[in-house]
C-alpha cells in the first residue's frame, strides 16, 4: 500500500484515530470520522474476528471479504492485525496510540484496562489523548458490567416498549439503534477535539448506549411524569397528527405514508382526493375529533390509495402541500434519482469484490467537501504500511514479528 491511498482531505484532515471497536455502534462512529477526513487505523484480531466479518454464508477468507455488515460500517479505514496479548504486540499498539489523537472502543467496561490500554496508561503516553469508550450502560453505575447488544440496550433504554402495535408485544428496533449510538459517539469526539484545540487538554468520554437512546424520548418521559401514565404503543399513529399512517397502494407490497398536522392540510387533502365531504364530516372536521376517529379515517384514506400507485398518491398530495411519500423498498432506494443526484450512494473498488455500491457521507460541507470513501479493508491489509511508514519499523523486524505470530 502507498501512503497516497489515503490522501489528506476533509475537515478532520490530520486527525488520527486508533480504532479498537467492533460490531456496529463503535465502527459506525469511527467511519463518520473517516468520512470527515480522519485517518482511522482499525486494530483487529485473527484469534477473535469481528463478528461482522463472519456474517457471510461463504466460508473462510471469502466469507470475511463478503461480509456485508462489516463492509457497511468500515469504509475508508486501515486494518492492522496485532496480537495484543503479547508484550511486543501491545507495545506496537501503544506506539500507534502515541501518534494518534483519538482512541475508540466499544467493549464492555474493563476490557481495555485488562489489555493494558486503559485511559490512565494512555494519557501518560500522550497527555492530550481523547479516549471514547462506548458500552451498553456506561463505565460506572450499578449496571456498568452488563453485556449488551442493540436489542437489549434499546429495550433497556425504553424504546422497545414504545415500538409496535397496541395489542402486540414490544418490538425490537433493529440495527438502527447501533447506528444512532455511533453517531452520538462521533458527535462527542468532535466536541472533545474542539475542546482540545482550545485548551490543549484531552479527555475520557464515557458513552452509554442506553442513555444515548433514552435521551431521544424525553418528551414521553415528561408525559409519564406529568400524567402518571406510561405512553402506549401506537404503531403508525402519532399524537397531534391525523391522518398519520401507512396505506396500501396498487402494486405488490406497495405502500405510501401520509401525515397531516393542521386543519389547512386536511382541507387540502380532502380537495385533492375528490372527497370535499370529508372536511365537513362531524368525525373529521378538526384535529381533535379526527384523532378520536382514526380507524374510520384510515379506512377511507386506504380505500382512496388502494387503486393508485405510491408515486401517484405522492404526486397528488405533494401537489397541494400535504406530506406524502412512498415507503421505499431497498431495491428502489439504490435507483432513486434524488439520492443519486446528491451522491448518497457511491461506487468503490474493493480489493477482492471489485466495484461495489456503498453509502456515502450523510452531509455536504461547502468548504471541506467529503470525498468518496475508500472501501473497507481486508483483515490486516495495512499492517505493513502502518509499521513501516508510520512507525519506521525495519522489514527484518516486521518479518520476525510475523514469524512469531505477533503480527498475524
Amino acid at each position: 500500500m502507498q501512503a497516497n491511498e489515503f490522501p489528506a482531505r476533509g475537515a478532520l484532515s490530520g486527525v488520527r484515530v486508533a480504532d479498537f471497536t467492533w460490531l456496529a455502534a463503535g465502527p459506525y462512529g469511527t467511519q463518520l470520522l473517516s468520512f470527515l477526513g480522519a485517518e482511522v487505523i482499525r486494530f483487529e484480531s485473527r484469534k477473535r474476528l469481528d463478528s461482522y466479518r463472519r456474517t457471510s454464508d461463504a466460508p473462510g477468507v471469502e466469507g470475511r471479504t463478503r461480509a456485508l455488515l462489516f463492509n457497511d460500517v468500515n469504509l475508508g479505514k486501515m486494518s492492522v492485525t496485532v496480537d495484543l496479548a503479547t508484550p511486543k504486540g501491545l507495545a506496537l499498539a501503544l506506539e500507534v496510540i502515541r501518534i494518534s489523537d483519538v482512541v475508540a472502543d466499544n467493549f464492555s467496561p474493563g476490557v481495555m484496562q485488562r489489555l493494558g490500554l486503559g485511559y490512565e496508561r494512555l494519557r501518560r503516553i500522550r497527555p492530550d489523548i481523547i479516549v471514547i469508550a462506548s458500552s451498553a450502560c456506561g463505565s460506572a453505575g450499578p449496571e456498568a458490567r452488563c453485556v449488551g447488544y442493540a436489542p437489549t440496550f434499546s429495550a433497556l433504554a425504553g424504546w422497545g416498549h414504545l415500538m409496535g402495535f397496541p395489542d402486540m408485544p414490544p418490538a425490537e428496533t433493529g440495527r438502527n439503534t447501533d447506528l444512532r449510538v455511533g453517531a452520538a459517539s462521533a458527535f462527542a469526539v468532535l466536541a472533545a477535539l474542539h475542546y482540545r484545540q482550545s485548551t490543549g487538554r484531552g479527555q475520557f468520554i464515557d458513552l452509554s448506549a442506553r442513555e444515548a437512546l433514552t435521551c431521544s424520548i424525553g418528551d414521553l418521559l415528561l408525559e409519564s411524569q406529568m400524567t402518571g401514565r406510561a405512553p402506549s404503543r401506537q404503531a403508525n399513529r402519532k399524537p397531534g397528527m391525523a391522518p398519520h399512517g401507512v396505506y396500501r397502494c396498487k402494486g405488490e407490497d406497495a405502500w405510501v405514508t401520509i401525515a397531516v398536522e393542521s386543519d389547512e392540510e386536511w382541507a387540502a387533502l380532502c380537495a385533492a382526493t375528490g372527497h370535499p365531504e370529508w372536511r365537513d364530516d362531524a368525525r373529521f372536521r378538526d384535529l381533535y375529533v379526527r384523532c378520536r376517529h382514526q380507524d374510520e379515517l384510515d379506512r377511507l384514506i386506504g380505500e382512496w390509495t388502494l387503486p393508485r400507485t405510491p408515486a401517484e398518491v405522492t404526486r397528488i398530495l405533494q401537489g397541494v402541500g400535504v406530506a406524502a411519500m412512498p415507503c421505499m423498498p431497498n431495491r428502489d432506494l439504490l435507483e432513486d434519482s434524488h439520492l443519486r443526484s446528491r451522491g448518497c450512494f457511491t461506487n468503490v473498488q474493493h480489493p477482492t469484490l471489485g466495484p461495489i455500491t456503498v453509502m456515502g457521507a450523510p452531509w455536504k460541507l461547502s468548504d471541506t467537501p467529503v470525498q468518496p470513501p475508500a472501501p473497507s479493508p481486508l483483515v490486516g491489509q495495512h499492517t505493513g504500511w502502518v509499521l513501516a511508514d508510520l512507525l519506521g519499523q525495519r522489514p527484518a523486524e516486521t518479518a520476525r514479528l510475523t514469524e512469531t505470530n505477533i503480527l498475524y
